[in-house]
C-alpha cells in the first residue's frame, strides 16, 4: 500500500489532487451556469407569474422531483460507481452491460411512475387545495421517463473520471433549453400551463444530448462475465433508499408548506430556498468530481492516497463554501429586495437559517460520498432516512404555527444532523476524518469575515441594495482574504500541483 508521503513524492496523490482541483473548476464552471440559469427561471417565474400560479409551478416541480429519484432507482449514483470501478479494474464491457442494465431499470419505472401520477393528478391536487395542479402535474409528468433516462446517461459519462458531458449537458444546456423553453412560454402569454410545457419540451432535449454524449458506454459490447447483477441491484437498491430521503428532504418542508399555507407563501419559500441552494455551487463540484475518484482509489487500495484527498476536498469545500452562504445569511433581506419583487422579502429569515445550515454541509466536505463510493450505500439510506424522519417532525410541528420560518429550522436542523451522521460514518467505515491544521486557522478567518459582513450590514442599513451587497461584500472579503494571509491558511504554492503535494507532507496521516 502506498504511504501518503510515498504517494507524495511518487506525485500518485499530488495528481490526483491537481486532476481534482481541474476537475472541481471546470464543474464550478458549469454548475455555476446551472445555478444561473435555475435563478434565472426562478426570477422570470417570479415576475411572469403571480404568486400564486408561480406556487403551483413549484408545487410541480417538487413533485416531480421527487417522482424522479423514486424511478430512478438510485441509478444514477450507482452508474458512477460501477462505470468507476469496473473501468479501474480493465472491465471495460461489464461497465456498459451494467448502463444498459441500469437503463432498462430505470426507464421501466420511470414509465410506470409517470402513468399513475397522470392518473391520481386530481387527486393529488385536491390535497394541495388548487385544481389548477392537475393540468399543470399532468404536463410536466410526460418528461418523467427522460429525466430519469438523463439522470442515468450522465451518471456513467461521470464514472469515466471525465467531467465534459456533465458539464455541458447536465449542467448547462438543461439550464438552457429550461430556461430558454420556459420563458418563451410565458412571452407568448401560456401561462401557467406552458410553463409546464416547456419544461418537459427542455427534458426531452437534455435527454437527447446525453443520449449522444454517453452512446461509447452504453454501446460497449459484452466480452467478459455479464455485470454482477445481484451486487448492482443490492447497491442501489439502498441508494435508491437514500437518494429518496435526500430529496423528501430537500423538498418535504416545500410540500409540506403547502399543505398549511396558501401557494403564495409556497412560492415565498420555493423563491428563498432555490437562492439558497445557488450558493452551494461553491461546494457540489469538488463533491462530484471527487466521487470517481474515490471509488478508483478505493477498488485498487490506496488508502493513503484517498484519505489525503478526503482532506484536501473539504479543505477547500469549506473555504468555497462557508463565505458565500455566511454573507447570504447575514444580507439576506437586502439580496431578496434587489432580486424580487418587495412582496417577497419576507422571505428574509428562512434563508437566513437555511443558509446557516448549509455552512456545516460545507464545512463536512464529501463525508457522504466517501461512504456511498466505497459501496456502504446501507449505512447511507439509515443516515437519510434519520434526518428524513427529523425533518418531518420538526416540519409538522413547526409549519402550523410558524409557517415559512418553522419550514427553514426544520430543515437547516435536518442538514446539520445529517452531515454530521456522514462525517461519523466516514470514520467508522474507513477509519478517516478530513481535519487537520487547517481547522484553526480556517475558523479565525471565516470570524474576521462575518464581524466584518455584519459590521458592514449595519452601517450600510439605509443604502440602497445593491449598495448594501457590493460595499459588504468587497469588506468581508478583504478581510477574509487578509486574514487567511496572517493565519498562514492558504499560501501560493498550495495553488499548485506541488503544493497539493506538499499539503500532503504538512498535513500527515489522519
Amino acid at each position: 500500500m502506498t504511504t501518503t508521503a510515498e504517494g507524495a513524492r511518487a506525485g500518485g496523490p499530488g495528481g490526483e489532487e491537481g486532476r481534482l482541483a481541474r476537475r472541481s473548476a471546470f464543474n464550478f464552471v458549469g454548475l455555476g451556469a446551472a445555478n444561473l440559469f435555475q435563478f434565472g427561471m426562478v426570477v422570470v417565474l417570479a415576475r411572469r407569474l403571480g404568486q400564486h400560479d408561480a406556487g403551483v409551478f413549484f408545487e410541480g416541480f417538487a413533485a416531480i422531483r421527487l417522482l424522479s429519484v423514486v424511478a430512478s432507482l438510485g441509478l444514477d449514483v450507482t452508474a458512477v460507481r460501477y462505470v468507476a470501478m469496473l473501468r479501474a479494474q480493465g472491465d471495460h464491457s461489464g461497465a456498459g452491460a451494467a448502463i444498459r442494465l441500469s437503463l432498462m431499470l430505470a426507464t421501466a419505472l420511470s414509465v410506470a411512475a409517470a402513468a399513475i401520477t397522470f392518473a391520481l393528478a386530481p387527486q393529488m391536487a385536491h390535497a394541495f387545495g388548487s385544481a389548477d395542479l392537475t393540468p399543470v402535474l399532468r404536463i410536466m409528468v410526460l418528461a418523467l421517463p427522460f429525466v430519469v433516462g438523463q439522470m442515468v446517461l450522465i451518471g456513467a459519462t461521470r464514472g469515466t473520471g471525465g467531467m465534459r458531458s456533465f458539464v455541458i449537458v447536465d449542467q448547462v444546456l438543461d439550464g438552457v433549453f429550461r430556461l430558454g423553453a420556459i420563458t418563451i412560454a410565458l412571452v407568448l402569454g401560456t401561462g401557467l400551463n406552458g410553463a409546464a410545457w416547456g419544461f418537459t419540451v427542455a427534458a426531452v432535449l437534455t435527454t437527447t444530448a446525453a443520449m449522444i454524449a454517453a452512446r461509447r458506454i452504453v454501446r460497449e459490447p459484452l466480452t467478459g462475465a455479464p455485470p454482477r447483477t445481484v451486487e448492482l441491484l443490492r447497491f442501489t437498491g439502498y441508494q435508491w433508499g437514500a437518494a429518496l430521503a435526500g430529496v423528501g428532504l430537500l423538498w418535504a418542508d416545500t410540500l409540506l408548506l403547502g399543505l398549511w399555507r396558501p401557494p403564495a407563501d409556497v412560492a415565498v419559500y420555493s423563491i428563498v430556498t432555490r437562492t439558497v441552494l445557488f450558493g452551494m455551487m461553491f461546494i457540489l463540484p469538488i463533491g462530484i468530481a471527487f466521487q470517481p475518484v474515490i471509488a478508483r482509489l478505493y477498488a485498487i487500495g490506496d488508502r493513503g492516497a484517498l484519505a489525503s484527498m478526503y482532506r484536501f476536498a473539504t479543505k477547500w469545500s469549506t473555504l468555497a463554501g462557508c463565505p458565500p452562504l455566511l454573507f447570504l445569511a447575514i444580507f439576506a433581506t437586502p439580496v431578496i429586495a434587489l432580486l424580487y419583487p418587495n412582496a417577497y422579502t419576507r422571505g428574509a429569515w428562512p434563508m437566513a437559517i437555511l443558509a446557516v445550515g448549509q455552512t456545516v454541509n460545507a464545512a463536512t466536505g464529501p463525508c457522504g460520498n466517501m461512504v456511498t463510493m466505497v459501496g456502504r450505500s446501507d449505512l447511507v439510506l439509515g443516515n437519510s432516512a434519520a434526518a428524513l424522519i427529523i425533518n418531518l417532525a420538526l416540519n409538522l410541528a413547526l409549519i402550523p404555527p410558524y409557517g415559512m420560518v418553522g419550514a427553514g429550522i426544520a430543515w437547516g436542523v435536518s442538514i446539520v444532523a445529517w452531515n454530521l451522521i456522514r462525517l461519523y460514518q466516514a470514520w467508522r467505515v474507513l477509519g478517516m476524518h478530513p481535519f487537520g491544521p487547517w481547522v484553526g486557522r480556517t475558523a479565525i478567518s471565516l470570524t474576521a469575515f462575518c464581524v466584518t459582513a455584519v459590521a458592514a450590514r449595519l452601517v450600510l442599513e439605509s443604502q440602497l441594495p445593491l449598495v448594501q451587497i457590493v460595499a459588504g461584500a468587497v469588506a468581508s472579503s478583504a478581510v477574509l482574504l487578509a486574514a487567511m494571509a496572517a493565519t498562514g491558511l492558504i499560501e501560493r504554492h498550495d495553488l499548485t500541483p506541488a503544493g497539493a503535494r506538499s499539503l500532503l507532507v504538512r498535513d500527515g496521516p489522519p
